[in-house]
């Protein structure tokens, strides 16, 4: 679920991704095929694992995000529904899948850094309220 300034939210079961180290290992592998099979030219055999692949991962990265995000990776039109996608088809959706996971990524850090600002403000506000406020630390040292 995303909220109204973009980040994303956890779903009803309170988790946006149910297994990160999970996502990150799919990412990686996806983003270094990208890079890999880049300059090659695949013949059909190529086509087929690539397509292979790459059905076998979105299918792994819907099982690891939350209904919401599942459900806008599959929006995005993947020409995974038929073996015979064309070689640019397939390095398209690949780089769409890579691309949305990195924009996934940072979209969890940018709601993990809202969550920290927040919670920093909430601790000043209770140090103020206990009187503390923002006072320096005196120097020397403690025994």
């Amino acid at each position: 679920m995303t909220s109204e300034n973009g980040a994303d939210e956890p779903s009803d079961d309170g988790s946006v991704v149910s297994n990160p180290a999970a996502l990150i290992r799919v990412a990686n592998m996806l983003q270094m095929l990208t890079i890999e099979v880049h300059e090659l030219p695949l013949d059909d055999a190529g086509r087929r694992r690539l397509f292979d692949v790459q059905h076998r991962a979105v299918d792994a990265i819907r099982s690891l995000v939350s209904d919401d995000l599942g459900a806008e990776l599959s929006s995005l039109g993947l020409p995974l529904e038929d073996v015979g996608a064309s070689e640019s088809e397939l390095r398209i959706a690949q780089a769409q899948i890579v691309g949305w996971l990195n924009g996934l990524f940072q979209g969890i850090q940018a709601a993990m850094f809202a969550r920290q600002m927040v919670s920093v403000e909430q601790l000043q506000e209770l140090q103020r309220q206990l009187g503390r406020g923002s006072q320096p630390t005196p120097p020397g040292q403690y025994l």
